[in-house]
Order: structure tokens, then C-alpha cells, then sequence
């Protein structure tokens, strides 16, 4: 078994998986400012062709078995599109719909089998380079976004579409990119945190609380509600080991974390009055209407596009076609498909919805390669992931964007990296971790 270990420490990531990861991120943080254009449709299936061959040889050599669960989940997205079609024929945009929405969990797929066989090969691959592009990144476009703010219309592009200026303060992330950029933020401040985790540098520590202070702030300016919602929620859920573990002076020093933000929020909210009016006008105004506390009768922009496809869409049923409501359809209310959950419920029903969502959250789970042998554990995991992809679905367009996708792959590599206990870590050499960070 040691033998097989030092194998699989000695895998290196090929060019094509390089290449991949690279294009992933030249298409993330530059060619859609540059060209408001999705190059991943044309190197899709050059890729998806080699991907097989090389999972087939794969299970060969190391004589793995399909999982019959995950076949069971194909199998019933497969069924639900073959009874949408049967109910309401071939639409004109089924083909471009159905591929949107599951080429991408490819994306999901090919990070799994990357942490299946070569763990290690892509966690020094985010730690060493990764981490440092992301950072310079984010302070290369602080600079752009701030001049932005100011209404000058600086560097932003193909923004004709959307005459909601503050959608496009997202700097070189490109058009209509607040979502893509919140996804960014959240990946960043996880592997920073793992890399401070890991090596305790305090330099990490202080950056990361620089970054996230100059997020809250800005998610203000740029209506970014979703960052409010989704970034706690992802942080939260990255500190349950360190929840379930938590002994008398964690404690305290979770209570003292809790207290200091808490006051760093505070301060910033009664200092800051476009923090002040963004959280009174949008987030707590939403949380009241998602919660019924709110006295108004209108009820949230999503949940009016939800209704609109669950009472003209036939969404209790199969929908009306998978591939018969676009994005901006003028026969459809204004912004129908903001959100996945009203587009996808219209085309196919609740029934397609799910369907979607179980998938994604299964082949998630796969890459968090959860090894847990309780099953109840595995199944609370699970169902975590489908309440993760639910919300997601009901405030963002999670499943037909590509770049999205990316980034919650990297997400839960990190989360694989924290929670997955493999018996090689046991034989980790720390000293070469250590050069290639440069840490004494």
C-alpha cells in the first residue's frame, strides 16, 4: 500500500489537465471582460473524448467499478428530458439548454477524478501558484472597481445589454459578473485560510482580513446581495471540523473571533452610509420578504419569477419544453432566468429542477471524496449539498455558467483538502511544502 502512496505522490497533472485549469482562468478573469465571450462549448468535447479515454484506462488498471448510484442519477435526468420531450416536443433552444446545463458538471467531474488520483499534485498546484495568482488578481482589480464606483465608466465593456450600471462594477471579472465575482471572493478567502491553517503565517492572516473588509464594502456599491448570503454560509460550513472539535479555549477563541467582527461590522455599518442604506434597503428588506416577516404583500423579485414559472410554465408538471425560454425573452417578464430556479422550473417543472440538483450535489460529494464509513454522516453531507445548490439555484444562474462552476470546484477541493484524511498525509514531506512556499 506505501508503495502505491508514493506513486500517487510522485503524479504529476499532464498538459491537457494543465491546460484546462489555465484556460478555466484566462476565461474567468479576462476573456469574458475582453470578449464577453464563452470559449468552453469549443474545447468541451476535445476534452470530454479524452477525459473518457483516460477514465476508462484508468478503472482498468486499478479495476474500479461504475457506481450504480451515480448511473441511477443519470439515468433519471435522462428519463425527466426524454418525458419532456414526449409532453412538449423538440424546442428550438433544447439542444443549447440541455447542453448548458450538464456540460458543465464535467467541470465537476474532472476536478473529482484530479483529487482521486492526483490529491496531491493539485493542492500544491493551488497552494504554490494558484493562491498567488488569486491574490494578485484581487489587488490588481481593486484599484479598477474603485474607479468604477465613481460612475465614470472605467474599462467596463459590452454593457449595452444591461443598463443597470452597478451590475458592471466588477472590474476586469467583465460584464454582468457581480455572481462569478462573489464565487471568486469565496474561493480566495478559502485557500487563503487553508494556507493559513497550514503554516500559520500571519502575513496570510492580515491579508485575508484586508481582502474581506474591502468585500463587504464593496458588494455595497455593486448590489451584490448574493455575496451577503452566500459568503457566510460557505465560511461557516468550512469551520465545522474545527465546530465539532471545539474544546474550552476554542471556545473562547471562537467567542473572541465572533466579538471582533461583530464590532469590525458594526463600525463599518454606522461609518459607512452606502453600507448602511445597501443593508437596510436590500439585505434586510430580501431576508423579510424570503421570510414572511415583511408587512408588504409584494413579494421578492426571484420569488414573482419562481411563481410566474410554477403558474404559466406548467412547472408543477414537466414545464413547457426544456429550451422554450431564453434570457431575456420579451414575451416573458423582465430578468426571467436571473435565477436557475425560475428558468429551469418553467422549461421542465420542479421535476427537472430536482433532478438537476441531485445530480450536481452527487458529483460534488464525489469530489469531496468523503470516505466517511457512517452513513447517516454521508447522508447529512449530501443533503447539505443539496440545500447548498437549492439556495444557489434560487439566487443565481449556478448550473449554465460556466465560470461559476469553476469556481465551486475549487471550493470544494479546498474542502477536500481539510476534511479528507488520506493515509499518505501521514508520509507528507512538510520541508518541500515549505520551500516551494518559501516558509522556515
Amino acid at each position: 500500500m506505501y508503495q502505491d502512496i508514493l506513486v500517487r505522490k510522485k503524479l504529476k497533472l499532464n498538459l491537457f489537465e494543465l491546460l484546462f485549469i489555465i484556460y478555466s482562468f484566462f476565461q474567468m478573469f479576462l476573456f469574458t471582460w475582453l470578449w464577453n465571450k464563452n470559449f468552453y462549448q469549443y474545447i468541451f468535447m476535445v476534452y470530454i473524448i479524452y477525459f473518457i479515454i483516460v477514465v476508462v484506462d484508468s478503472k482498468k488498471k486499478h479495476n474500479s467499478k461504475v457506481r450504480i448510484i451515480g448511473v441511477i442519477f443519470v439515468l433519471v435526468n435522462i428519463t425527466v428530458i426524454y418525458l419532456n420531450i414526449s409532453e412538449n416536443g423538440i424546442s428550438a433552444h433544447l439542444l443549447k439548454n440541455v447542453f448548458n446545463v450538464f456540460s458543465n458538471i464535467f467541470i465537476i467531474i474532472f476536478f473529482g477524478f484530479i483529487i482521486k488520483n492526483k490529491r496531491e499534485a493539485l493542492e500544491r498546484l493551488i497552494i504554490k501558484n494558484l493562491s498567488v495568482v488569486l491574490n494578485l488578481y484581487f489587488f490588481i482589480n481593486v484599484p479598477i472597481i474603485i474607479k468604477q464606483i465613481g460612475n465614470t465608466g472605467f474599462m467596463m465593456r459590452f454593457t449595452d445589454g444591461n443598463p443597470l450600471y452597478f451590475d458592471q462594477i466588477t472590474g476586469l471579472i467583465g460584464v454582468n459578473g457581480t455572481h462569478r465575482m462573489t464565487f471568486y471572493w469565496v474561493a480566495l478567502t478559502l485557500i487563503n485560510i487553508y494556507i493559513y491553517q497550514k503554516y500559520k503565517k500571519k502575513f496570510i492572516l492580515w491579508m485575508t482580513i484586508s481582502e474581506i473588509i474591502f468585500m463587504v464594502i464593496i458588494s455595497s456599491y455593486c448590489d451584490n446581495t448574493a455575496f451577503y448570503y452566500f459568503f457566510p454560509i460557505i465560511i461557516l460550513q468550512f469551520f465545522i471540523k474545527e465546530f465539532l472539535k471545539i474544546n474550552i479555549r476554542g471556545f473562547v477563541k471562537f467567542i473572541s473571533i465572533i466579538v471582533v467582527v461583530t464590532i469590525c461590522g458594526v463600525y463599518i455599518y454606522n461609518n459607512n452610509e452606502q453600507v448602511n442604506e445597501f443593508y437596510n434597503s436590500r439585505i434586510k428588506e430580501k431576508y423579510e420578504q424570503y421570510s414572511g416577516k415583511s408587512g408588504e404583500q409584494e413579494d421578492e423579485e426571484r420569488v414573482i419569477l419562481f411563481k410566474y414559472a410554477l403558474d404559466y410554465g406548467n412547472g408543477y408538471k414537466l414545464g413547457s419544453g426544456i429550451g422554450s425560454a431564453t434570457y431575456g425573452d420579451i414575451m416573458l417578464p423582465p430578468h426571467f432566468g436571473m435565477n436557475e430556479i425560475s428558468i429551469i422550473t418553467y422549461q421542465g417543472g420542479l421535476i427537472y429542477l430536482l433532478s438537476i440538483i441531485l445530480l450536481y450535489s452527487y458529483y460534488s460529494i464525489r469530489l469531496l471524496y468523503f470516505s466517511n464509513k457512517i452513513k447517516l454522516i454521508r447522508f447529512f453531507a449530501y443533503l447539505i449539498m443539496v440545500i447548498n445548490y437549492t439556495v444557489m439555484s434560487i439566487y443565481t444562474q449556478v448550473f449554465s455558467t460556466f465560470e461559476m462552476i469553476f469556481m465551486l470546484a475549487i471550493i470544494l477541493s479546498i474542502f477536500n483538502f481539510k476534511y479528507t484524511e488520506k493515509i499518505e498525509d501521514k508520509h507528507e514531506n512538510l520541508d518541500k511544502y515549505d520551500s516551494l512556499l518559501n516558509i522556515e
